[in-house]
């Protein structure tokens, strides 16, 4: 899909039907299947999630598409702008983990971190984001950290040099549940037809 196209269904269709039909339709442009499953594997095996339970992983940001479909602000600086290329050499590879029982295995360590801490409860900006069902990694404690955590970071850090993902910096948040991540995809599917609709053409 091109820049262009994406920019009409924008216009066309409703923000839950792009989501479901385009952002998360199968394949994407700068991930292989087999990488995929070389990730699931991993997950599985680094945090012992046994196949009964489903574990789900989805292509976001530019690797999906071959474009981002958002904005990047930049501190001191104009964003970068939507509809911008994939860069083989600069763009991560952002992954979206949908898997119920690694968030509450992660999540009731963190529980556990935040009531070892003084003052209670730990201040982290991780709180606003698992309100709406997704944890983001680079929140987590950065030192003395839970194992799980440093394990999240280690699993990523190994994608990152495998042959499977071409050695590109790969990363990934963790969702409660589909609808989760589909809300959040929403948003800028959102933002975006609000810039189509405000005539912007970047």
């Amino acid at each position: 899909m091109q820049s262009t196209d994406f920019r009409k269904a924008l216009r066309e269709s409703s923000a839950t039907d792009v989501v479901s039909d385009i952002l998360f339709s199968k394949g994407a442009k700068h991930v292989s299947t087999e990488a995929l499953q070389h990730a699931e594997a991993s997950l599985r095996s680094k945090f012992q999630i046994s196949e009964k339970h489903p574990l789900e992983i989805i292509v976001v940001g530019s690797a999906k598409l071959g474009f981002s479909i958002a904005e990047k602000p930049i501190a001191g600086r104009n964003p970068l702008p939507r509809y911008r290329d994939f860069d083989p050499y600069n763009s991560d590879i952002d992954l979206a983990i949908v898997c119920q029982k690694l968030y509450f295995d992660i999540w009731r360590d963190l529980s556990t971190y935040s009531h070892n801490q003084l003052p209670f409860p730990w201040d982290s900006q991780l709180g606003k984001y698992a309100l709406v069902g997704w944890l983001r990694p680079d929140h987590f404690p950065k030192l003395q950290g839970p194992l799980s955590c440093l394990r999240w970071w280690e699993l990523f850090q190994n994608l990152s040099k495998s042959t499977q993902f071409n050695r590109r910096k790969v990363r990934g948040g963790l969702y409660f549940h589909r609808d989760f991540l589909h809300q959040y995809q929403q948003r800028a599917v959102v933002q975006a037809q609000r810039a189509e609709a405000a005539g912007d053409t970047f």
